[in-house]
């Protein structure tokens, strides 16, 4: 059974922090003190928006992954996107030795399937692979190391 993408949880784990990336450089209104808007920067085009944003509640996460550290992607695939991602990842192996990237359903508990990737095979497909399909079939998990 093929499910839609509204429900997709997708997310970066580390054993060290990472990094936010903003590339719309959205900010809250708050009014009332509640969230009523966020605004985005001129010019903004939704197709080619990445946020990676640190997960403050682990409550998801925890259960496919015991490391600490969590940031959740949201994006629209596109191959150019896919590039700034691999970026993004070479930078954060710079100091570590490894980082998980997950394509879950948020209500899914079944088993994790888990491949493992050396950062000089990684490529767009790769990412396109995980991340850049329009349906989701399971759990899955990309550990790329170097």
């Amino acid at each position: 059974m093929v499910k839609e993408k509204m429900s997709l949880y997708q997310f970066f784990a580390s054993d060290k922090p990472m990094p936010e990336f903003d590339n719309m450089h959205a900010e809250p209104v708050i009014k009332g003190g509640e969230i009523a808007a966020i605004k985005c920067r001129p010019g903004f085009d939704e197709e080619t928006a990445i946020r990676i944003i640190i997960e403050d509640d682990l409550t998801y996460a925890s259960q496919y992954t015991e490391l600490q550290y969590i940031n959740y992607i949201e994006w629209c695939y596109k191959d150019d996107q896919a590039e700034v991602i691999i970026d993004y990842i070479r930078n954060l192996l710079k100091n570590r030795k490894s980082v998980s990237l997950y394509n879950t359903w948020l209500d899914d508990k079944s088993e994790l399937g888990i491949k493992k990737i050396h950062i000089s095979k990684l490529t767009i497909e790769i990412i396109k692979d995980l991340w850049g399909k329009n349906y989701f079939n399971y759990n899955e998990c990309c550990i790329i190391y170097h």
